[in-house]
C-alpha cells in the first residue's frame, strides 16, 4: 500500500461509520531503509565535530559558532530530504554561551521558493530540561555496544 493508498483509506474511514469487527484494517509496513539518509548526516556530523573536538584538547571551545551554523544549514541544503538539523551543545563553561543548540531548518514561500533558516533553540528554551524528550533520550542512552573506527592520518607536514 502507498502512502497515498493509506491516507486516502484514512480519510474514507474518517467520514465513514465504523464499527469493530468488520474486518477492515489497515496494512502498513515500515521501510526503515528511508531513515538512512537522515541517520547518515547525523553520523557524520557528530565524527565530524568528535574529530575536531579531539584534535583541539578535547576542547569544545575550538569550534566556531560559525561552523556550528554552517554544519547544520549544509545538511538541509539542496534537495535533501532533511527538513531540520539541529546540534546540542552539551552545557560547558568554554562555550560563548551556557547553552547553545545551532539548528537550520527549510521553508518553503507560495513561489516554491525554498530558503533554509537557522537560528539558536536554546535561546527559545532549555533543550536540555528533562522533559524535552529528543535531547534526553539520546543524551543518556547507553552507547557500549557501537564499534569505534580509528583514523589513522598522515598530513604532509608530518612527511618531511
Amino acid at each position: 500500500m502507498t502512502a497515498r493508498e493509506a491516507l486516502e483509506y484514512v480519510a474514507y474511514v474518517e467520514t465513514h461509520n465504523c464499527n469493530g469487527g468488520t474486518g477492515n484494517s489497515l496494512q502498513l509496513q515500515f521501510d526503515s531503509t528511508v531513515w538512512n539518509t537522515y541517520a547518515l548526516a547525523a553520523v557524520r556530523t557528530a565524527n565530524f565535530l568528535s574529530k575536531m573536538i579531539t584534535y583541539y584538547n578535547n576542547s569544545a571551545s575550538s569550534i566556531s559558532e560559525h561552523l556550528l551554523y554552517s554544519l547544520v544549514t549544509n545538511n538541509v541544503h539542496l534537495k535533501s530530504v532533511i527538513f531540520g538539523s539541529a546540534i546540542a551543545m552539551e552545557p560547558d563553561p568554554s562555550l560563548p554561551y551556557p547553552l547553545m543548540c545551532p539548528y537550520a531548518y527549510k521553508e518553503t514561500d507560495n513561489t516554491s521558493t525554498v530558503t533554509v533558516n537557522a537560528k539558536d533553540l536554546s535561546v527559545s528554551y532549555n533543550y536540555t530540561d528533562p522533559q524535552t524528550e529528543w535531547y534526553h533520550k539520546l543524551r543518556f542512552r547507553r552507547y557500549d555496544n557501537i564499534s569505534i573506527v580509528t583514523d589513522q592520518v598522515q598530513l604532509r607536514y608530518e612527511l618531511a
